[in-house]
């Protein structure tokens, strides 16, 4: 069996690449990227275009595993942390450049030693909580 482990690893030194063509070597042709803050995203363009977006977000951005789960037949799921630089104010101007980090929860199937399907759960409000910020009420009507 494939080391499901390393197969992680490589994947999170391509996220943490800061080159978008790094990533799409760690996908099948239609993987699915799923995540519970921005929803699905299938297939290269459309996972390479994600990463592009965070780039434009986060400086010095970097994303490790933390804590494995044994895998499963070609699917693993394990703990991670994503870390940056705020690279816009959108948490005001006196954030821009500050450090930021979160972290996360994953399950990918693997298919041929390429990623098929990437599931992530994180909060949305975990960087904004890391730079000490506070959000307020949410309403979801």
């Amino acid at each position: 069996m494939t080391d499901l482990r390393q197969l992680v690893e490589e994947l999170f030194v391509a996220w943490s690449s800061g080159d978008p063509d790094a990533i799409e070597h760690h996908f099948q042709p239609e993987a699915l990227l799923w995540d519970s803050v921005n929803g699905a995203f299938r297939g290269h363009a459309e996972i390479r275009a994600l990463y592009v977006a965070s780039l434009e977000r986060w400086d010095d951005l970097t994303t490790h595993a933390t804590r494995f789960w044994p895998p499963d037949d070609d699917s693993i799921a394990f703990t991670w942390t994503m870390s940056g630089k705020v690279a816009d104010d959108r948490f005001g101007a006196e954030l821009h450049g500050a450090s930021a980090s979160f972290d996360g929860m994953a399950y990918i199937t693997f298919r041929d030693g390429l990623v098929a399907e990437e599931i992530e759960y994180f909060d949305r409000f975990g960087a904004p909580i890391s730079l000490g910020l506070r959000p307020g009420p949410v309403e979801f009507a």
